[in-house]
């Protein structure tokens, strides 16, 4: 990276504007005065190599230079600070020089960091930017631990609410079956102690007639046909819902 930065460079092919030079895009994120570049090639030189002997990686795509500690991705970027300075020519315009200060930049959500040139240049606070870099990573793998505790935790609670609700749609409906035979069965128990009530009441004042016992017999095959525990077939009420008592709709078919 940092030789393909220098050949780049030497060609001219990144952006130059007010003597500072500029790249972002498929390789190094770098931004500084042309006197600086030998700089600050050789500062992401030695980041690079002391994140890889730690075990890290840096690389570049489209839009980015990242560092990949411990699985974890951070934006990296490093430039000259520069200071507006107001045009002669136009007061009302300002230029931006550069200063000669560099500025190294991390950046990942809430956890952004810059370290500049000061009392301690930038070359002696790479231990710091390591150890920044490290302590984060672990930071984010801790939390990402926890995230994925949490939504193993959600998603076991999620499948037992759902096997819950399955096993009470089961049984609910197991229970309505039931409730649905006990009630026809009371219903028949009801049916047939009205029949007898009706033949006891017929014999007593000697009223029974051929088509009291015809009704009689047939009432008592319905009884059998509605008691869940006899069941008894009837040919003319083998469509017929026992829980309803209605008649299936019938299916018109439409020639539109």
């Amino acid at each position: 990276m940092v030789i393909a930065a220098r050949e780049s460079i030497a060609k001219n092919k990144w952006h130059q504007s007010n003597g500072v030079i500029s790249c972002w895009r498929g390789e190094l994120h770098i931004r500084a005065a042309k006197s600086n570049i030998p700089r600050v090639l050789r500062f992401v030189d030695t980041l690079i190599k002391l994140l890889r002997a730690r075990g890290h990686e840096v690389g570049v795509d489209d839009n980015s230079t990242y560092a990949l500690v411990k699985n974890q991705k951070f934006d990296i970027s490093l430039r000259e600070k520069t200071k507006r300075v107001q045009r002669q020519d136009h007061p009302t315009l300002y230029d931006y020089e550069p200063t000669g200060l560099l500025v190294f930049k991390t950046d990942r959500i809430f956890h952004t960091k810059e370290w500049i040139d000061g009392k301690n240049k930038l070359e002696d606070q790479l231990s710091s930017i390591l150890a920044t870099l490290e302590i984060a990573s672990d930071q984010l793998n801790a939390e990402q631990i926890i995230r994925n505790k949490e939504r193993e935790e959600r998603e076991r609670q999620e499948t037992l609410r759902k096997e819950l609700e399955k096993r009470q749609e089961q049984e609910l409906a197991v229970f309505k079956q039931i409730l649905q035979k006990a009630t026809r069965w009371h219903k028949a128990v009801n049916l047939r102690n009205y029949i007898n009530e009706v033949e006891q009441n017929a014999t007593s004042s000697n009223q029974v007639s051929q088509e009291l016992s015809t009704w009689l017999e047939w009432a008592r095959k319905k009884a059998d046909w509605y008691d869940p525990f006899t069941d008894s077939p009837d040919e003319l009420f083998q469509n017929i819902d026992k829980e309803t008592l209605t008649v299936p709709q019938k299916h018109t078919h439409s020639l539109w």
